[in-house]
């Protein structure tokens, strides 16, 4: 009885962590993964309003509006920045 008990909640755990995974790697499908994973010294940096990080102004997504540019760390954050505007 009681090896039964800890196989069982070995299995538990083990399904709970696949679950888990299989989860995050399904809702991440929809958001983009072109952020940038290393900035160097010397490069131009610029908040981008959603998120708050910094990135790049050279890797950066950038949008014009009302005469101003606005720099973006991935396509998600300018899309949710242009349907908040609007």
């Amino acid at each position: 009885m009681g090896i039964r008990l800890v196989i069982i909640l070995i299995l538990l755990v083990v399904v709970y962590y696949l679950g888990k995974r299989a989860y995050h790697l399904f809702v991440g499908l929809g958001q983009s993964t072109s952020k940038p994973t290393e900035i160097k010294a010397g490069v131009n940096l610029t908040q981008d309003p959603v998120c708050l990080t910094y990135v790049s102004t050279e890797e950066a997504i950038s949008t014009h509006q009302d005469g101003k540019t606005h720099y973006f760390c991935s396509q998600s954050c300018a899309d949710k920045f242009s349907n908040h505007q609007t």
